[in-house]
């Protein structure tokens, strides 16, 4: 059934709070208009107030419903809108982070591959017939990146201490290693590449030691290099580190022993002190 247009909102069914209240009021207006109603008439009036309150307080009880019930619907509703909101934004930022991670990773990545990442090198000998000939140096590399302007400092070390030991008058530690020492620059070094450098005249001694230290633009690191002449074949130990400030030795990057180089105690000496 439509609802009368020309009627006040608050006369369409459901009616609003407090309309049941103004006819009460009219009708406790025309009630005292009555001169000496009988007990019969009393009676009905009474009925009447107490209807009109109770449907008062029905229908103020349904506003109450009805109120809550679109509260309720507005409130979820913002929240919906307000988790949208988030979750778009913490989307966004998902997806920024990731943006910017794969921007750092190539940067990293193009920093690594211009400067050399953790890749190193190091040197080692190709065997002669023992006890004499000659053998040729080979630099190896390894890691993920090419290295760039690397240098090569060799210092055998026994040549080095006699020469420290010979010289009249004493030589200074400088130019007993620049006796002892040869330095070659290797320039760029390709990805998992070995290159020769240099033949080298291997003498009648048994034992061969060599300290080798490396430089290039992802830092410096140094090789102890020891050789051992073991029933008629060369056993070689190769050690890898870090080189720290003040020249001490840092952390370890590769290590080769041959299971028949001799150790002390189960351990390879590694001593390098002049």
């Amino acid at each position: 059934m439509e609802s009368v247009s020309w009627l006040p909102e608050c006369l369409h069914w459901p009616f609003c709070p407090g309309i049941f209240i103004a006819i009460l009021a009219f009708v406790a207006a025309a009630v005292t208009l009555r001169k000496e109603p009988g007990s019969r008439e009393r009676a009905i009036w009474l009925f009447v107030f107490l209807g009109l309150m109770c449907a008062e307080v029905w229908m103020m009880s349904k506003d109450r419903i009805t109120n809550i019930a679109k509260e309720k619907e507005t409130r979820e509703a913002e929240i919906a809108s307000f988790k949208a909101i988030g979750d778009g934004i913490q989307t966004s930022n998902a997806n920024s982070q990731k943006q910017f991670d794969a921007t750092m990773q190539g940067i990293n990545e193009n920093v690594k591959t211009v400067v050399g990442g953790n890749s190193f090198c190091y040197f080692n000998l190709g065997f002669p017939t023992p006890p004499n000939g000659e053998s040729v140096g080979f630099i190896w590399t390894k890691g993920e990146y090419p290295l760039h302007d690397v240098w090569m400092r060799l210092v055998d070390v026994p040549k080095f201490k006699e020469s420290m030991a010979k010289a009249k008058p004493p030589l200074s530690f400088i130019q007993a290693l620049t006796m002892g020492s040869s330095i070659v620059t290797l320039g760029n070094l390709p990805v998992g590449g070995e290159r020769p450098i240099w033949e080298i005249k291997f003498d009648d001694k048994t034992d061969k030691f060599y300290l080798v230290e490396f430089g290039a633009m992802n830092g410096h690191w140094r090789e102890i290099y020891h050789l051992k002449l073991i029933d008629g074949r060369w056993r070689e130990a190769i050690k890898v580190s870090d080189v720290l400030p003040h020249g001490i030795f840092g952390k370890l990057r590769f290590l080769k022993v041959d299971p028949q180089y001799p150790k002390v105690n189960g351990q390879v000496d590694w001593e390098i002190t002049p």
